[in-house]
This record gives structure tokens, C-alpha cells and sequence, in this order.
């Protein structure tokens, strides 16, 4: 699962230096963005075995009611979702944070997001060591507070030197959260782990979109500031909400 996290994020340290070398965001799409997306299209129709299984639409249903019947399963896709939210919050606007509030170069910022992308993956490996010992639950905990918190203080205080040392601590964290949750969330019920991935990819871009719109709409009526606590508070939710109603 943490090497599934960090894949995509080595796409950064690629895109980022590239992205600023074409100079231009529609050539940036169109020679490279594009091609990763056929690039992958052809990997996911020659290189992916075909493994499915063609239950029947019924069977799938049944998977569905019976994963929101649990309260635990139901919690835990929640706090993911709240959690991935939050993440993409910071992954989505630290660079326009970097550029507009702390006056720093397009190549900067390309190359500290790209130095940022190896903290996330980081986190995303070394998180499996956390878990051994701490458990899932513990870990996905205490690792969406911390995410929380860098992420507040990453908007909150204006101050170059430290607002990116929280993004680096921000990534990290989050690398950390993405993969702890995700397996806290497929161990919810272990018969039904492809009906949870599936509730789990669909109810992360929910929290996602909601809180990049809520977010979106702060940001534009009270500045970094305030849209940086809303999105840190929400980190800390969704660690409240592993912690009282997710089993292990």
C-alpha cells in the first residue's frame, strides 16, 4: 500500500522540472502531461492482467449495503476522505501560497515541490514500520493530527524558512496518513476489500472536491490565513473520527 501511495508522487519530481522548463501550462498539458496519460493508458490495457471478477450487479449492491451497515468501515472511509482532503488542499495551493505571499521564483517553487514529492514518498514507505508496532489505527490517528497541524501552520505564519519546513512536514505526514488509512480501511472487512477500494477512490474525491470548494471560497473572502486553520481543522477531524468510532 505505501508503495502504491508513493507512485504517484515520483511522477512530481519528473513533472515539476519539467513543467517549468516548457514555461507555458497549456504546452506543459500538451507535451507532457498528455503522453503520461497514454503512457499509462497503454500500460493499464497491456501490462495489467485481467483479473476481475464479473460478479453479478446484485452481489455488488450487497457489497455495498453491507460495508455502510458498518459503522467502523463507514467511519474509517469518512476519515479518509476528510483526510485526502485536506492533503490535496496543501498539494493543490502551496505553490500559488509560495508564489504570491512569499515571492518565490516559478523555478523555486518547481524545485522545492519536487524535493517535497520525496518527503511524501518517505512517509509513505517508512509508514509500515509505524504500523508494526503502533497498529493502523493508532498510526492513521496520530498521523492526520500531525498532517492537521503542519498544514495550519504552513499558511498561517508568512515566514519563508517556516512555512517550508511545514510543507516538508506536511507531505511527510501525509504520505504516512495515505497509506496507514488505506489499509486501516481495506482490514474494515476483509471480504469485501474491492467494494472498500472502490468506496474508498469514490468517497476521497467527495472530500476532496468539498473541501477544495469550501476552501476555494475562504481563501478568496479571508486569505491564507483563515483557509489554513478551516483546512488543518479538518486533519484534526478526521483523526477524532478514527479515534472514536473505527475498530482495529
Amino acid at each position: 500500500m505505501g508503495w502504491l501511495m508513493a507512485g504517484p508522487a515520483a511522477i512530481y519530481i519528473i513533472g515539476y522540472p519539467i513543467g517549468n522548463i516548457i514555461g507555458d501550462w497549456k504546452d506543459a498539458y500538451l507535451f507532457f502531461a498528455f503522453p503520461i496519460i497514454l503512457i499509462a493508458l497503454i500500460l493499464t490495457v497491456f501490462g495489467v492482467p485481467n483479473t476481475e471478477s464479473r460478479s453479478p450487479v446484485s452481489d455488488i449492491l450487497r457489497g455495498y449495503k453491507e460495508i455502510f451497515k458498518n459503522k467502523s468501515a463507514v467511519a474509517c472511509l469518512v476519515g479518509y476522505a476528510l483526510g485526502l482532503g485536506v492533503w490535496t488542499i496543501s498539494l493543490t495551493m502551496a505553490a500559488s501560497f509560495y508564489r504570491t505571499e512569499l515571492s518565490m521564483s516559478r523555478t523555486n517553487v518547481a524545485y522545492l515541490t519536487m524535493a517535497m514529492a520525496f518527503a511524501y514518498i518517505a512517509g509513505a514507505l517508512i509508514v509500515n514500520r509505524v504500523v508494526s508496532r503502533m497498529g493502523s489505527k493508532k498510526t492513521t490517528l496520530v498521523t492526520a493530527f500531525l498532517m492537521g497541524v503542519s498544514t495550519m501552520m504552513r499558511f498561517l505564519i508568512p515566514d519563508m524558512t517556516f512555512a517550508v519546513s511545514m510543507g516538508f512536514l506536511t507531505c511527510f505526514f501525509a504520505g504516512c496518513f495515505n497509506a496507514a488509512n488505506m489499509g486501516l480501511n481495506l482490514d474494515q472487512v476483509p471480504t469485501l476489500r474491492g467494494s472498500m477500494m472502490s468506496l474508498t477512490a469514490a468517497l476521497g474525491s467527495v472530500g476532496t472536491v468539498v473541501l477544495l470548494g469550501l476552501s476555494g471560497v475562504l481563501l478568496i473572502q479571508y486569505g491564507w490565513a483563515v483557509m489554513g486553520l478551516f483546512t488543518g481543522v479538518f486533519g484534526l477531524l478526521a483523526g477524532g473520527i478514527v479515534f472514536l468510532l473505527v475498530k482495529e
